[in-house]
């Protein structure tokens, strides 16, 4: 690879149930949230051969995991929270993109609700 060559991470369909949302009713149950991320990056090294010159894909599973288990009422919130997380793992990132999706109770038929955001 060449230097400054600009390197994607994305962790895709992770899940996590807890008591997300606004409602009252989203409060009596657990929701489940779907999400997918990406994490954009300079990489250190030309050429990559240990996990230091990379980002670790288990840190930015692990520190999404724990940001989840704070209950936020918004996926605004949140999404805001994990990207901000994620940017203080590592100087490299320069870029954080959150899609979080859920499937709230709204009295009709519905396939879920979504909220993307990119820093």
């Amino acid at each position: 690879m060449e230097p400054g060559r600009k390197v994607t991470i994305e962790l895709s369909g992770l899940r996590f149930f807890g008591h997300y949302g606004l409602y009252p009713v989203e409060s009596k149950w657990e929701t489940e949230l779907l999400i997918d991320l990406s994490v954009r990056f300079n990489l250190s090294k030309t050429d990559t051969i240990d996990l230091k010159d990379t980002i670790d894909y288990s840190d930015i599973y692990k520190t999404v995991a724990t940001e989840l288990k704070n209950e936020h009422q918004l996926l605004e919130v949140i999404a805001t929270h994990l990207i901000k997380r994620i940017k203080e793992l590592d100087a490299r990132i320069i870029n954080c993109k959150v899609r979080i999706s859920k499937k709230p109770i709204l009295g009709g038929p519905l396939d879920h609700v979504a909220v993307e955001m990119e820093y």
